[in-house]
């Protein structure tokens, strides 16, 4: 029932059986946001754990923020969180491209695009209109429920794949269309996430 596919059979398995570094890369291998997935998702996945019809599903997003804790970024070291990403999900020879990609707001939807382009292997800049990077895990996400150190730490791993950030950029006060196809982007997403208020 994971909206990104995630195998959380795989990775609650690997942890039943004490592989601790395979459920990690189990976990992170669809998401570029497994750590904060493992704090707030909404776990539709325990909602359709067939445990449920027996006692109580099994505590997955639990058990994510557990192998998050010991091998995500959070510990610092971007190495796992490199490693674990699926090559499958790669178009067949990921390069290095000349082509510049422009992306509209650093939110959850603008940071998994630059994450996916980047290491397919284009120069993206994002542009975020606010002084910080994280859309609603920031605007949205109370601190109690998700500390915003995590936040930040899974926000870096994505830098250290060589994707820039620009901030207090807003698209028609700071930049238009026009002036990234100007400017040398060759393509443009646009995130529609809104912060609250806005």
């Amino acid at each position: 029932a994971c909206p990104v596919h995630t195998d959380a059979c795989g990775y609650v398995t690997a942890i039943a059986e004490g592989r601790y570094r395979d459920a990690y890369r189990i976990a992170r291998a669809t998401n570029p946001f497994a750590s904060i997935c493992g704090r707030v998702c909404g776990a539709p996945c325990e909602m359709n754990c067939r445990r449920g019809a027996v006692d109580s599903p099994v505590s997955i997003r639990a058990l994510k923020g557990f192998v998050t804790a010991q091998f995500g970024p959070e510990t610092g070291n971007f190495e796992e969180y490199h490693g674990g990403a699926n090559v499958k999900m790669l178009p067949p020879n990921p390069g290095i491209y000349d082509e510049k990609i422009a992306i509209i707001g650093a939110g959850v939807s603008g940071l998994t695009a630059a994450h996916d382009l980047a290491r397919t292997g284009y120069k993206v800049t994002v542009f975020e209109s606010s002084a910080e990077a994280g859309g609603m895990l920031t605007a949205g996400v109370p601190i109690f429920r998700l500390d915003r150190d995590l936040v930040k730490k899974e926000i870096e791993a994505i830098l250290s794949l060589g994707v820039e950030i620009q901030y207090n950029m807003r698209l028609g006060r700071d930049m238009t269309i026009s002036s990234l196809r100007r400017d040398g982007y060759k393509a443009i997403f646009r995130s529609e996430e809104r912060r609250v208020g806005k």
